[in-house]
């Protein structure tokens, strides 16, 4: 089997009305038959009702996971009366492949959650602190988010350094930012249209079912490629391993038209 991944956990932060939870509830239910580790949401209304969904703090993220451990507790009338007789506890069981989908800020390499600042909070690599807590399970890091990846020293090369060159993860894989008549920027498919759904429904299907094109040696990152080289709708999807990065190289015309370079589709460099 090319599986090196049994199961996966996911982080959704979608805050506003132009984000869902389509694109990740795509990877739970296309990944229906692997284990699941957990689910973090948004919605203050899911936390204490669906089993395992917690909120959007940090320490999912640098839990990368959870599983459910059920405590119960038996009346034994009339030395022991319990009134809460079952509760559930989430502890760390990290996943395989952890997707992260919400805003992100090339500014600093920040995605967005839950914290001090109400939900407009933001973590770095460096706030999760990998070498501590992302020495165990996890293997790929995926964010469906904006710009975080791009291939500088503020944001792909810092979470690759943190996590690549230490040997703690196999790839990492989101999107990078292309600019429209040199201002407006390109970056991550929206909820709101729905293409982040069709995206991730695509990277599922090339997965499990359909060989992508081999560029990197790894199934996973090779997947979120071709997902995301579509000649419709293509994006500027990056993927990293220790030593290099492969992008989606899309450009832009003077119409602001999105194209994929017909000669040259993947950006192949070493970094």
């Amino acid at each position: 089997m090319f599986q090196a991944w049994d199961n996966h956990a996911y982080y959704d932060h979608a805050t506003d009305s132009s984000s869902n939870y389509l694109d990740s509830e795509a990877i739970e239910a296309g990944l229906s038959g692997h284990q699941k580790r957990g689910r973090a949401r948004f919605d203050v209304g899911e936390w204490g009702d669906i089993e395992p969904t917690l909120p959007t703090l940090l320490r999912f993220i640098k839990a990368a996971g959870v599983e459910k451990i059920v405590a119960e507790a038996i009346s034994q009338p009339p030395h022991i009366v319990v009134e809460c007789g079952r509760e559930w506890l989430p502890v760390k069981n990290q996943a395989d492949i952890l997707y992260y989908s919400g805003h992100g800020h090339s500014r600093d390499g920040s995605l967005e959650r839950w914290g001090l600042n109400g939900p407009a909070s933001t973590f770095t690599v460096n706030d999760v602190n990998p070498v501590v807590n992302w020495n165990e399970d996890l293997d790929y890091f995926i964010i469906g988010g904006c710009g975080v990846l791009y291939p500088d020293n503020t944001n792909g090369f810092a979470w690759g350094n943190a996590t690549l060159k230490t040997n703690l993860l196999k790839g990492l894989a989101g999107y990078t930012i292309i600019y429209r008549w040199g201002f407006d920027r390109f970056s991550a498919p929206t909820d709101i249209s729905g293409e982040s759904t069709q995206k991730i429904q695509s990277f599922v299907f090339f997965l499990l079912h359909q060989q992508p094109v081999n560029r990197t040696g790894d199934r996973v990152l090779d997947a979120w490629l071709a997902a995301n080289i579509h000649r419709q709708k293509p994006r500027p999807a990056i993927v990293y391993t220790q030593n290099r990065y492969w992008q989606v190289n899309v450009k832009s015309d003077w119409k602001g038209d999105i194209f994929l370079d017909p000669t040259n589709p993947v950006i192949d460099k070493p970094w």
